[in-house]
């Protein structure tokens, strides 16, 4: 039987997010080693904190914003 595959959409603080398609069942810290990205606090999965052990599903949103500091 086929691998299953899923369609994530991935981004950057300064890029468009795109449409990757993923192993099902694929964890969220190895999506992040296979685009040689670490997990910390910067990633989020549709606006939220999670763990790496995260499993990710069709349709999640995958963001890297890196902390922006500034301000008051």
């Amino acid at each position: 039987m086929a691998e299953k595959t899923i369609a994530v959409r991935f981004g950057r603080l300064t890029e468009q997010l795109q449409v990757l398609k993923i192993a099902g069942g694929t964890l969220l810290v190895k999506f992040l080693k296979n685009r040689h990205l670490e997990f910390g606090p910067s990633i989020r999965v549709n606006g939220e904190e999670v763990s790496e052990e995260y499993t990710l599903h069709e349709g999640d949103i995958i963001t890297d914003i890196d902390n922006v500091s500034g301000g008051r």
